[in-house]
């Protein structure tokens, strides 16, 4: 029914059926910044197709099939795509394209706060290596490095020619 109470037509079951296919924010563009939890979504696909998708896919009052198909398939390829970004960006957790924004936007935020740890505690451990590295240097060389002594020697083996003979 429509919002006064009277009967649908079969074109306005259609037109209603396609506008509540396709999900997508109150003004119909990508949303910059992150909604409030939980994400509120009004479903009165009515008033959707009549205030975004009419005038996109029936600007003269008629259906333009040749419209919809295009509008159907870049939605098609948002559900293909959306899946992978999602994944992507969460690190494996969210693949689902109708998932509540905020809770994409707080696994995203997890998800980096993650690379940014490993990548400190990376840093951490090269700085370590590098300041072990430097200290044993400044002690002087390491055995074996001295000129004329050979790891052998250092090792306490006699190491001469004649010794090594068999």
């Amino acid at each position: 029914m429509k919002p006064d109470n009277t009967p649908r037509s079969d074109l306005e079951i259609a037109r209603a059926t396609i506008a509540a296919a396709i999900t997508r924010n109150a003004s119909g563009i990508a949303a910059a910044v992150k909604p409030p939890a939980p994400f509120a979504r009004e479903a009165d696909y009515y008033e959707d197709w009549r205030t975004y998708w009419a005038d996109i896919v029936a600007p003269f009052g008629e259906i333009n099939l040749d419209q919809v198909q295009r509008e159907l398939s870049d939605y098609g390829r948002l559900l293909d795509a959306v899946p992978l970004v999602y994944m992507h960006a969460t690190g494996g957790q969210v693949s689902k394209p109708l998932t509540d924004p905020s809770v994409v936007c707080s696994l995203i935020d997890e998800h980096a706060r993650e690379i940014v740890e490993d990548a400190l505690n990376a840093q951490n451990e090269l700085e370590k290596f590098f300041l072990e590295g430097i200290r044993d240097r400044l002690k002087g060389p390491p055995p074996g490095l001295i000129k004329g002594t050979s790891p052998l020697q250092t090792a306490g083996i006699d190491a001469t020619p004649d010794r090594l003979a068999v």
